[in-house]
């Protein structure tokens, strides 16, 4: 399954990334627009093509092409477009969702806006398999939302499971003992 891009009724949308336990989508923006939000959602964006700084809690984050941005619950960010077109596909979760289905507080820690730092180190530039994997898990999620079939439930928490063991991988999160 291929998700579409801008494939949604924004107010549809901004309702669902604030009341539904996940979401994901794939935008793409052809103007220069800014953006600025908060909600009670995390976000995990990855960056297809163009660029763009967040502004996290007032820090700056420079996202590009196979970057991944990580937005914690209620963080309140800005968005400012530096090159076009500037496609991602967004991925939210609830914390009280991820947190009753993935018990391990490590592997929780994906969803949490990492410093400006660890994000440089860690989150930019993506490995690209790596990347395609999690965009390839990310449309089976999305169909899995979409089609009622047997055992969807333990489907999906499966799969959010398995992104946020990557995302962890990826990250370079270390266990602690």
């Amino acid at each position: 399954m291929e998700i579409k891009i801008n494939d949604y009724y924004e107010p549809d949308h901004f309702r669902a990334i604030c009341e539904d336990n996940y979401n994901i989508s794939r935008t793409c923006e052809y103007e220069k627009n800014e953006m600025h939000h908060i909600h009670n959602t995390s976000e995990v964006l990855l960056v297809e093509d163009g660029a763009a700084d967040y502004y996290i809690s007032g820090k700056k984050y420079h996202v590009e092409p196979y970057d991944i941005l990580v937005i914690g619950a209620m963080e309140h960010h800005l968005r400012r477009i530096d090159r076009l077109p500037f496609s991602r596909y967004g991925f939210t979760v609830k914390p009280t969702y991820y947190r009753s289905i993935i018990l391990d507080h490590d592997l929780q820690k994906v969803f949490g806006t990492p410093s400006p730092e660890v994000f440089v180190q860690n989150y930019k530039n993506v490995d690209r398999a790596v990347f395609g994997h999690l965009i390839d898990m990310l449309c089976y999620l999305k169909e899995e939302s979409e089609v009622h079939k047997p055992f969807r439930t333990q489907i999906q928490r499966t799969i959010i499971t398995q992104i946020a063991v990557l995302l962890f991988r990826t990250f370079r999160f270390k266990m602690k003992s």
